[in-house]
């Protein structure tokens, strides 16, 4: 285990400015709606820039024109896991699908036409709150009374986040059943808080948020109900989005 350096504050900001661009965490209903971003026209993000510290929205831009492969940034990101992994963040990955996935968008990445929009979210690896279906790894809600569920059915917005071209890159620990502020449990330990040891990151979406503010993933998923995605954006030193009731 190795400790994670304190977080620059342009890592921070690059972190804010990419939710906040794409509008991928937050409360989550029947659907989202995400916003086109341009094919951008600067240099792609290098390790030496600090791969992990790279908006959102760049990274996707170059992951879709083929100046970032989405099998080396996918594994970045395993890496980058590896890291940090005192902070605890996730109840579940499948490292070889995780793989795997960035490998087929590789495969599909279309030819870069002049003036055209690229997906979204293409190659970007996300965190999924466990209280979100997904089809391919289980659904616990951070209970271990649904331990190893594994749902027949991805959510409809995970569906919506795998058309805009993003992978899912493990499933981020909660409050059990959503349901305190501090993402800790007995039944699967504490998530940290990536700024220090021993505290906590808040909750119930405490897990998504570490994992993007130790920079794992450039984004995710939460809920929120009374503050379960903003209390633990704030806390985690990044941004949350909750769409006003009824705009998706």
């Amino acid at each position: 285990m190795k400790d994670l350096r304190p977080l620059p504050a342009a890592t921070v900001n690059a972190t804010r400015r990419a939710i906040l661009r794409c509008g991928v965490a937050g409360a989550v209903t029947a659907g989202v709606g995400l916003p086109k971003v341009a094919l951008s026209k600067q240099a792609a993000p290098t390790r030496e820039m600090g791969l992990w510290a790279a908006p959102l929205s760049e990274l996707a831009a170059s992951l879709y024109s083929g100046q970032l492969d989405a099998l080396a940034y996918a594994q970045h990101c395993l890496d980058r896991l590896d890291q940090t992994e005192w902070v605890r963040a996730f109840a579940c990955i499948d490292r070889a699908r995780v793989l795997e996935a960035a490998r087929v968008r590789d495969s599909m990445r279309p030819r870069r036409r002049s003036g055209a929009a690229n997906p979204p979210l293409f190659g970007i690896p996300l965190a999924i709150k466990d209280n979100i279906d997904t089809a391919d790894l289980p659904t616990a809600g951070g209970t271990p009374a649904l331990d190893g569920l594994r749902p027949p059915r991805n959510a409809p917005v995970i569906d919506a986040l795998l058309g805009a071209g993003g992978l899912i890159f493990g499933k981020a620990k909660l409050h059990e059943l959503a349901f305190g502020g501090t993402t800790s449990s007995g039944y699967y330990g504490a998530v940290q808080n990536p700024w220090r040891r021993g505290y906590f990151p808040g909750g119930s979406s405490g897990g998504t948020a570490a994992a993007i503010a130790a920079g794992v993933v450039p984004a995710g998923l939460g809920t929120d109900t009374a503050g379960s995605v903003r209390m633990p954006a704030s806390l985690c030193g990044i941004a949350g989005l909750r769409p006003t009731l009824g705009r998706y």
